[in-house]
């Protein structure tokens, strides 16, 4: 008995490593599929944090970022930005064993990963001595570039593309502006999405798990969500 149920462990942590390895090797090898392998990856170490336990949620964290690493070649940006998404379903877990309400697990989860991302760019900022803004100015602008090569790749008309390549400053600027508000709302319906993903999942399998809300539309979090949602398809 004993032996079968560390065999299960044993398999669960394989599989629960393999998948979140292969959905960060989409997330930055495949340009569109990528993005929504991105968005969900959470839910999978939401999953196995709760099934498995803190310790071999460690092991699934850290081996898939150290597998995904091997694979990328480097230690580039795309890996802090997999961690951070990554670290978000660890934090959500770490809030549902605790028996918080909806609100809390999602809130102090987006929490820990947006003070942990503020932190990381200011020390990496001064330590590369370009300063926060100019490392997302950075970022931005050579993801831009990677855009307006595939553009021309797919054959757009040379004319738009200067147009495109004209307007860069301008783009960027605003993009700028605009990213912190981007993120934190990105933040927030990632977290509440995986979260009801990863519950599905858990109650499929007949795992119990403390919760002391609904997992509904009635709570904060969820209105939220809804209205930005609609917002979106209106707009």
């Amino acid at each position: 008995m004993l032996k079968a149920f560390q065999n299960e462990r044993q398999r669960d942590l394989l599989v629960g490593t393999a998948f979140s390895t292969l959905l960060c090797a989409f997330s930055v090898s495949a340009p569109v599929l990528g993005f929504f392998c991105f968005l969900l990856l959470p839910a999978p170490v939401i999953y196995y944090r709760i099934k498995l336990g803190r310790r071999h949620a460690w092991i699934i964290f850290f081996s898939s970022l150290l597998l995904i690493t091997l694979f990328i070649g480097e230690l580039a940006g795309d890996t802090f930005f997999l961690m951070g998404i990554m670290g978000l379903g660890y934090f959500i877990g770490e809030w549902i064993e605790k028996g918080l309400t909806v609100e809390k697990i999602i809130g102090y989860a987006c929490g820990q990963i947006f003070i942990a991302a503020l932190c990381g760019l200011v020390i990496y900022g001064n330590v590369s001595n370009i300063g926060a803004v100019n490392v997302i100015s950075n970022y931005i602008g050579k993801n831009f570039d990677l855009t307006v090569s595939l553009y021309k790749e797919m054959g757009m008309p040379d004319d738009r593309l200067r147009m495109i390549i004209e307007a860069r400053e301008e783009i960027l600027r605003i993009l700028i502006r605009i990213i912190p508000g981007m993120f934190v709302a990105g933040l927030l319906f990632t977290a509440w999405m995986n979260f009801l993903m990863a519950m599905a999942m858990l109650r499929r399998i007949k795992v119990q798990f403390p919760v002391a809300a609904p997992l509904n539309g009635s709570t904060v979090v969820g209105k939220l969500c809804v209205s930005a949602f609609r917002e979106r398809t209106d707009s």
